[in-house]
């Protein structure tokens, strides 16, 4: 991380995305290969158990936001590896950042969603178990609450206070 770096929608933005289980899945298929936008959606709909609509939607936020590409009309293009390291990048800046404003908290909730969010994807049965099991817990639960609230990356009133202590 640099000494300049401050919070960035696009480190935001990248918590969002990587811990997501859709959004991994997809980002997962594309990587591997994967260009049929209908078949990409099929396959997250029925590994994740959410609406082909919904995997739909999330192709095209990916898209949207800069992710993956299009490459027609329904195919998905890949922007490689680099781009998804510099995505992934920002979102490591971003936690570092939100650790330096006191909100180690919120840093360890969203260290456990991103595995939690690969855990999701895996036909591994444990892991898939172990991502319930943090989508249940109270970290989960603030996770979740932060995302709905969308607060997530950014510092709470208590993070700031703690902050400001160290």
């Amino acid at each position: 991380m640099t000494s300049s770096f401050d919070s960035s929608s696009e480190g935001v933005q990248a918590l969002i995305v990587f811990t997501d289980p859709v959004c991994v899945y997809c980002l997962d298929l594309v990587h591997e290969g994967l260009t049929s936008e209908s078949e990409i959606a099929a396959r997250a709909a029925e590994r994740i158990g959410v609406t082909v609509e919904h995997a739909a939607a999330v192709l095209d936020g990916l898209i949207g936001v800069g992710y993956i590409g299009r490459a027609g009309l329904t195919e998905i293009a890949d922007l490689g590896l680099d781009d998804f390291a510099a995505h992934f990048e920002k979102a490591m800046d971003q936690l570092e950042w939100l650790r330096s404003k006191g909100e180690g908290r919120q840093v360890d909730d969203i260290l456990v969603a991103l595995d939690a969010a690969w855990n999701t994807r895996s036909a591994d049965p444990a892991k898939r178990l172990s991502a319930a099991q943090f989508r249940a817990s109270a970290a989960g639960r603030r996770h979740a609450a932060r995302l709905e609230a969308r607060s997530l990356g950014h510092v709470s009133a208590v993070g700031a206070a703690e902050g400001a202590r160290a």
